[in-house]
């Protein structure tokens, strides 16, 4: 079969959301979303740079990608890899090692500081293959689901806003992964919803999330505000207006003890670790 390396390109689209599924048919958690949720994953929450993402093609079809997004973060000028995949049937030719081949020399050309991605702790496969291009493990981060109804407290006022406001980073005590940073989240919030809450008409928290998926960008209390249930009272919000209910919030560092308790004591459940890989260019 002839292939072809390529920057990705908006037609790509169709036969790309087909070679995802093929590929992460078989992974460690279930993972198959359909064209519009896709669509929303790699142009809004991703924000997908097209010239700095490759495809494989043969025989037309899509049939090894991976996908780029361009951004700061940490300070740095960050290229963040938002999904790898290949065909189950194409797999063991190499191909994703390749095609970060064929993307290094655009990657550099951008300015980039570096190239940052996570992977599930188990997928031995693909740690083998990053760890072959040069990424070096930074963190773990961990992924939760909440499985059980929170009820709120009445007291705690929540609204929602149309934008990002400012003052949500005065509620934020640790950056969130690359994907849920302020930077990422500010100018893609186009499926996402904010809560704010607020006592005596002070900001005290926030809640960002997609409610189509239940999923949480960004959970956050002042930190003169804490253990008040004002937590509480945001995820009790977003269970009532997501279709989801099983409320999910990835990627948390290892080392933030506070947050990873205040997140059991709501009721999360620690579902998959992930390593956090960075390869400086």
């Amino acid at each position: 079969m002839d292939i072809k390396f390529c920057s990705y390109q908006d037609h790509h689209f169709d036969e790309l959301h087909n070679a995802f599924i093929d590929a992460f048919s078989s992974y460690f958690v279930s993972f198959s979303p359909d064209k519009e949720t896709f669509h929303e994953r790699i142009y809004s929450k991703l924000n997908i740079a097209n010239e700095l993402s490759g495809v494989v093609m043969g025989n037309a079809r899509v049939v090894s990608f991976i996908l780029h997004a361009l951004n700061t973060y940490q300070g740095k000028k960050t290229v963040y890899n938002g999904g790898t995949g290949t065909r189950i049937n194409h797999r063991g030719s190499r191909l994703g090692f390749q095609l970060y081949e064929f993307l290094f020399g655009r990657i550099k050309e951008s300015g980039a500081e570096r190239i940052l991605l996570e992977v599930i702790d188990k997928n031995k496969k693909a740690l083998n293959l990053y760890e072959s291009l040069g990424f070096q493990f930074t963190r773990v981060l961990k992924c939760y689901k909440l499985k059980q109804e929170i009820t709120s407290d009445q007291a705690i006022s929540i609204r929602t806003a149309d934008s990002w406001l400012p003052e949500l980073s005065d509620n934020i005590s640790f950056e969130p992964c690359f994907m849920d940073s302020t930077e990422q989240l500010k100018h893609n919030l186009k499926n996402e919803t904010i809560l704010i809450a607020e006592k005596n008409n002070q900001t005290v928290g926030h809640l960002i999330f997609q409610p189509k998926l239940g999923r949480i960008s960004q959970l956050a209390i002042h930190p003169n505000h804490r253990s008040q249930g004002i937590g509480r009272s945001l995820l009790a919000e977003c269970q009532r207006l997501s279709a989801n209910s099983n409320l999910t919030l990835l990627n948390i560092p290892e080392a933030e003890i506070e947050t990873i308790g205040a997140l059991e004591t709501l009721g999360f459940a620690n579902e998959i670790d992930q390593f956090e890989l960075e390869l400086v260019i």
